[in-house]
């Protein structure tokens, strides 16, 4: 490990891409030392430490730098199947410092029964991805491919990446529902709340026709908040409609 940090500090590359590069190689360091049982600084790399390998993690940080990525995210990581040849012997995929590093992270198996995912590209997954999964909300600029060595029948053997701007759109995927059977108010009060519940911030209100007890018409007010928001949504409403008193202007009466 100190011997690739030394040449990793040495190399003539931006100051980031250099502690991203020496990030990429401490995350699998503590992965190796995990697996074998020693200190980190005992850690030999075998098929990790060779140059390639070394060129593969600079060359990708280097990359990111000269592409001006301030954040990276990357899709569930497809690990492939079957068995891997390692100074070790042979073991299943994926590799023991490959599932190390990908605690935590959403991972299948699909395609030819060969190693699609290295320890060496986990690491910077695991270093370098702020997120793994679906795909951030963003405009996108620019797309680029890379091949790898192997065909395969099933699927191309590519890397794809998309370079784009972020657009911060949310997307809300859980929502809060809160209900009330009301009773005994007017349409006009009724109506100003379902403006002043949107306002403070429901992403839906409505109301539904009721029969209540002894047969009494009543309606069912319905909001529909954003995961998280919907006690704000309803604690806004009441908070200012209710304890501050704020006067209806339709009705001309509390609400």
């Amino acid at each position: 490990m100190s011997h690739i940090l030394e040449l990793i500090a040495k190399t003539p590359i931006s100051d980031r891409a250099k502690r991203n590069a020496s990030a990429v190689f401490s995350q699998l360091g503590e992965a190796e030392a995990q697996v074998h049982g020693v200190p980190i600084e005992k850690v030999h790399f075998h098929e990790v430490g060779a140059i390639d390998s070394i060129s593969d993690i600079v060359g990708a940080c280097v990359a990111m730098d000269l592409l001006g990525v301030d954040e990276m995210h990357a899709s569930a990581i497809n690990t492939g199947s079957g068995t891997v040849k390692t100074e070790h012997g042979v073991l299943p995929v994926p590799a023991p410092a490959t599932a190390t590093l990908l605690k935590g992270k959403p991972v299948y198996a699909r395609g030819p029964e060969v190693e699609l995912t290295t320890p060496t590209g986990a690491a910077l997954v695991a270093a370098l991805a702020a997120g793994v999964g679906k795909m951030p909300a963003m405009t996108i600029a620019s797309i680029g491919y890379g091949a790898g060595d192997r065909d395969f029948k099933e699927q191309p053997n590519v890397l794809r990446v998309l370079v784009g701007e972020s657009t911060n759109a949310v997307e809300a995927m859980l929502v809060g529902v809160l209900e009330a059977n009301i009773d005994d108010s007017s349409p006009q009060i009724l109506g100003y709340a379902l403006e002043r519940l949107i306002a403070a911030g429901a992403l839906d209100a409505s109301l539904s026709p009721l029969q209540m007890k002894k047969n009494r018409p009543g309606s069912l007010l319905r909001v529909i908040a954003a995961a998280g928001r919907s006690g704000a949504a309803g604690a806004d409403y009441f908070r200012r409609d209710v304890d501050a008193r704020t006067q209806n202007p339709y009705s001309g009466a509390q609400s």
